[in-house]
């Protein structure tokens, strides 16, 4: 397979008030990143809120300057892209948002909703491109004059998703796209967005709290602590064998429906740390079982320990 994405040490840092003499204060939401994803992959990002993986996914579009580092889109350098660059872009890279009610503007129906990057670019047929696109996603016709305030929210992020497919781009980030719905629904939108991937012949970078819904639409996952990743596998091989204490915290904290189920054994997560006062070294290491003194002083580096495991942990190299 052929590399579609890949970003070198991204970074996406915050400046925040302070006091108006002394060092100045910064959120480090996205600290030196490195991933990649191949052509057709579909990539799950997890990790606790604030652990900056929605500051990636829109770092990566250039929604938000980065602060350092290199967006690579098949092989071409776009970070930094403006102007006409940054909107060609965008017609291969698109988002579908957490929230869609927040997302839409709800003076404009539907049909105008899901069109509008259809005329933003001038793309001709529109009205018929429009109504290909709610069938795609299993919108009835009747909807295109429809606002939304007049459907439900698993309907309005089906707005949302065929919006991010007017102009057939290679490349979407879902951003937790069922958190905000009822449960009764996300199964729906998660079987839409799995068809879709395979119909299209989508790449799909998945942002999720929710490992089960990772773990049915993506083949390998990436674990984000603190705006760094801290582990990268194959997901079959991350579940089973956790390798960073994180990983294997978030793993123990799953709900499993049968009690007698063999769980993981791991320290309480807590609570993070702030993002503008990390600890010292590795960021977990007030938080892990298996801290050693080097894990105060020395932020270990993401190395590839097994065939396909890339994991930052001073503890698994003293393992080896």
């Amino acid at each position: 397979m052929t590399l579609l994405l890949q970003v070198v040490r991204l970074s996406q840092h915050f400046p925040v008030s302070g006091p108006l003499f002394g060092p100045k204060r910064v959120v480090h939401a996205v600290d030196e990143v490195d991933l990649a994803i191949e052509r057709g992959e579909a990539l799950g990002l997890i990790g606790e809120s604030g652990s900056g993986k929605t500051t990636l996914g829109r770092t990566i579009l250039q929604l938000y300057p980065p602060s350092g580092g290199r967006i690579m889109f098949e092989d071409v350098d776009v970070t930094g892209a403006r102007g006409a660059t940054l909107r060609q872009l965008h017609r291969r890279m698109q988002m579908i948002f957490q929230n869609p009610y927040s997302a839409v503007n709800r003076r404009k129906n539907i049909g105008e909703i899901i069109s509008e990057p259809l005329r933003v670019h001038g793309v001709r047929n529109a009205a018929a491109r429009t109504r290909e696109l709610m069938e795609l996603v299993g919108l009835p016709a009747a909807f295109v004059s429809r606002y939304p305030h007049e459907v439900s929210g698993g309907q309005l992020q089906r707005v949302g998703i065929a919006r991010a497919l007017a102009l057939e781009p290679d490349f979407i980030i879902a951003d937790e796209p069922t958190a905000s719905l009822d449960i009764s629904v996300r199964a729906q939108v998660i079987n839409l967005l799995a068809h879709l991937r395979e119909r299209l012949g989508l790449t799909l970078l998945f942002i999720s709290h929710d490992l089960s819904i990772v773990s049915y639409l993506c083949e390998r996952v990436a674990v984000m602590y603190l705006g760094k990743i801290v582990e990268i596998g194959p997901k079959a091989d991350l579940e089973q064998q956790p390798l960073h204490p994180y990983t294997r915290a978030l793993l123990s904290a799953i709900p499993r429906p049968n009690p007698r189920e063999r769980r993981l054994q791991s320290a309480p997560l807590g609570e993070i740390p702030s993002a503008v006062e990390r600890p010292s070294g590795c960021h977990y290491h007030p938080r892990c079982p298996l801290a050693m003194a080097v894990c105060k002083v020395d932020y270990p580096q993401l190395e590839l320990k097994a065939m396909g495991r890339w994991v930052a942990c001073h503890a698994v190299e003293s393992a080896k």
